[in-house]
């Protein structure tokens, strides 16, 4: 492998990129267009170009190898990226103005900010090592079949990412010293190009009944650039700042508009803990919602679906007969049971609208007659809308 360099480098740059310069470089780096067919820097396969200072282009740049840079990077003529890799590697900020051409291979590292001046395609890889990378308003995409690689606490995208086509996709962004990238997957749809960026904070979001809240610390917004986009569930990341009870009662909201009310999309996986977590949707994000945040559910140990005893002959209509008092309860699969003493099943029903608007009034449903007062069994079985489980048992006591 062989280093190419530039050190200290003005009108003849070019002519010492290969014979004069040692394997680090460094001040600021004019490569200049002084002829009619102007000057071209070929950096070959396995070779490394490395540029401690500024690097600024004014002629043609082919790139099949490695270009290492620690200053600011100013492409004012053509570069081919080829399947060459440019990594941002300073340890102070650096600007990256590469004129909305492309590269194939874009890596940052070294702890300093990077500041893309100009939007930029990336056609094979996008790499986060250490850095963070502000996009402002400038356009940064990651075209299909390219790979979207590392990102952290100390490496991300602070603004918006665009990454094109289907199946899964990551976009490590985050916002204010904060990493909350997000995944979507199996994406299907016909060409579809996703933007994602992430804001604080969430005002005032509206929550359904069966949440407890909707994070107001931060969103997640999404916008189809262009294409169709037909399905794909979403993982969102989160930490103690969305204030969270516990991990696990964690799920994913979407909305159509800020302030507005966010769905449930529930919860098919839950990974890490309150301090470093992740949920993904159980539900595909909807075509018309935009806006995605952290919810909390319902804490449903302890509360009781069931009241512990009924009349048949009480004052109050709604005592006399036994209902379910749980809410969003799914149709699939529910069951409700109430056994006598002997084991034997006297009322049973797999309707959700039956168990939660008329119940078991007493009359056994074999034989049509009123049960007599004692204290009878009961099971109920089933999902919530959240993708909760539905599991309880208990005893009811039949009264005068």
């Amino acid at each position: 492998m062989r280093t190419i360099g530039v050190k200290y480098g003005l009108l003849l740059a070019v002519m010492i990129f290969s014979t004069f310069c040692g394997p680090y470089c460094s001040g600021q780096i004019t490569l200049y267009n002084t002829g009619t067919d102007g000057l071209v820097l070929t950096i070959a396969e396995n070779e490394i170009l490395t540029i401690q200072g500024n690097m600024e282009n004014q002629s043609t740049i082919n790139n099949y190898g490695t270009i290492l840079v620690s200053g600011d990077w100013t492409n004012a003529g053509n570069f081919n990226a080829s399947n060459g890799s440019l990594t941002l590697n300073g340890n102070s900020t650096q600007h990256f103005d590469h004129a909305n051409q492309s590269l194939f291979q874009f890596n940052i590292s070294g702890s300093g900010e990077k500041i893309l001046e100009s939007d930029l395609d990336v056609t094979g890889g996008l790499n986060l090592t250490l850095g963070i990378l502000t996009t402002g308003s400038n356009q940064l995409q990651v075209l299909p079949n390219a790979l979207v690689e590392g990102g952290s606490q100390e490496s991300f995208i602070n603004g918006a990412l665009i990454i094109h086509g289907t199946g899964d996709k990551y976009f490590p962004i985050g916002k204010n010293d904060g990493f909350f990238p997000v995944n979507l997957f199996n994406i299907q749809g016909n060409d579809p190009v996703i933007r994602f960026e992430l804001f604080e904070p969430n005002p005032g979001p509206q929550k359904p009944e069966e949440l407890e809240t909707v994070s107001s610390i931060r969103y997640w917004e999404k916008s189809l650039i262009s294409g169709i986009l037909e399905n794909a569930r979403i993982n969102l990341s989160f930490d103690t700042s969305e204030e969270l009870t516990e991990a696990s009662f964690a799920v994913v909201t979407e909305a159509e508009s800020i302030g507005g009310l966010f769905q449930n999309l529930g919860r098919s996986e839950m990974v890490g803990d309150i301090e470093d977590g992740s949920v993904t949707s159980d539900l595909s994000i909807s075509v018309n919602a935009n806006f995605y945040a952290i919810g909390q559910e319902i804490d449903l140990t302890g509360i009781d679906c069931i009241p512990s005893a009924f009349s048949t002959s009480a004052t109050n209509i709604e005592d006399r007969s036994i209902k379910v008092y749980c809410s969003n309860i799914e149709a699939e699969g529910f069951s409700f049971k109430i056994y006598n003493k002997w084991g034997i099943v006297v009322y049973e029903t797999n309707s959700v609208e039956e168990a939660t608007t008329t119940g078991w009034n007493g009359i056994n449903n074999n034989t049509q007659k009123i049960e007599k007062n004692d204290v009878y069994r009961y099971t109920i079985s089933g999902r919530f809308s959240n993708g909760r489980e539905l599991k309880k048992f208990g005893t009811i006591t039949k009264i005068n």
